[in-house]
């Protein structure tokens, strides 16, 4: 039997919720070379049945709970496909030609390894809450790119197989943030990733997958940028960035904990930063503020109030009684300034 020309994998655990969705769009994709893998990584939950609802239109088979990493390296072995697409079991396609959109992508540059597309968040009930277009903050997709902004999501992306064969896969010891784990690997071995730059699938930001451990999802991600700094195959130049990139990520990693309700995590994340980057009080408030409100728009979420911002960021400024007061007056003058200017 001809080998596939795409692979499709999906990993479950406890999503018999969200998985009629998910592969519905799989099944619904015009593209005809493909095969379509469920990896059942221990569900407990209806997920064993809604697999089995599909017959014969999806490949199905169980594990034993042993986490994300080596569940898709399961699928990955069992897969056939010269190329591989990832999509998360409470993600979906967006629309029925996504697969055949990256392979006449990949037909016109030959020499890419993997495509990313862009994204649509929606929420549990899949209403939208924001478009993402990643090539707009990384029009190329490389290393230095990925250590900046992270736009690792698997369910984006499609990958040449030679490249898991390449990389060893996915990472077992990372519990979160092994796609990033992953890109960085990639990235630092000279893989080519190109841009499909298209709205292909739907990230479901529900409660469930949201209100997880998002302390140890920070910690994984820290543990990921001290892998990359010190391979020796990282150039000087994105060496001579590491301040910057990890000094970034903090007060990304702040605004996320403080959105999945961790505000002493949130505020630990600002004082990393900030013995990282020393500037005037007030610069470093209003820079952490932007970036926690560019990070709100993009993600579809709430923004952060002033007073809630004020207490999570003065403490990590690591100032004495009087220059809190003077510096959180100067901010309040800015903010109501700001509101006034853009109404």
């Amino acid at each position: 039997m001809n080998a596939p020309d795409v692979s499709i994998l999906v990993v479950a655990y406890n999503r018999a919720h969200t998985l009629p969705e998910c592969l519905d769009s799989i099944l619904m994709q015009s593209y005809p070379s493909r095969e379509v893998l469920l990896i059942d990584d221990g569900s407990t939950d209806g997920t064993a049945g809604v697999a089995r609802s599909y017959g014969g239109k999806i490949a199905y088979h169980r594990l034993n709970h042993a986490g994300l990493s080596r569940a898709r390296n399961a699928a990955i072995a069992r897969s056939r496909g010269r190329w591989i697409a990832f999509l998360d079991s409470d993600d979906y396609y967006l629309y029925p030609d996504v697969i055949r959109d990256y392979m006449d992508r990949l037909r016109q540059d030959p020499g890419v390894d993997a495509l990313s597309s862009g994204w649509r968040l929606v929420d549990e009930t899949g209403r939208p809450l924001a478009d993402v277009h990643p090539w707009q903050q990384a029009p190329v997709f490389d290393l230095e790119a990925c250590l900046y902004w992270k736009p690792t999501f698997p369910s984006s992306k499609i990958f040449r197989r030679k490249i898991f064969e390449k990389a060893g896969g996915f990472d077992p010891e990372f519990e979160s943030s092994m796609d990033t784990d992953f890109f960085f690997r990639i990235l630092l071995a000279g893989a080519r990733i190109g841009w499909l730059k298209k709205i292909t699938c739907c990230l479901r930001q529900s409660p469930d997958s949201m209100l997880v451990d998002a302390p140890r999802d920070a910690r994984y991600l820290r543990m990921a940028l001290d892998r990359t700094f010190s391979s020796p195959s990282l150039s000087r130049r994105l060496r001579s960035h590491e301040h910057e990139i990890r000094c970034a990520t903090e007060v990304w990693l702040a605004w996320n904990l403080w959105s999945r309700g961790f505000p002493s995590a949130a505020s630990e994340s600002l004082r990393q930063s900030r013995r990282r980057r020393r500037e005037a009080p007030l610069i470093q408030l209003i820079r952490w503020w932007r970036s926690f409100h560019r990070s709100a728009c993009a993600a579809g979420g709430r923004q952060i109030q002033p007073e809630e911002f004020l207490s999570l960021s003065l403490p990590a400024l690591s100032l004495t009684g009087k220059e809190q007061d003077r510096c959180s007056l100067w901010f309040r003058q800015l903010h109501s300034l700001w509101n006034r200017l853009h109404g």
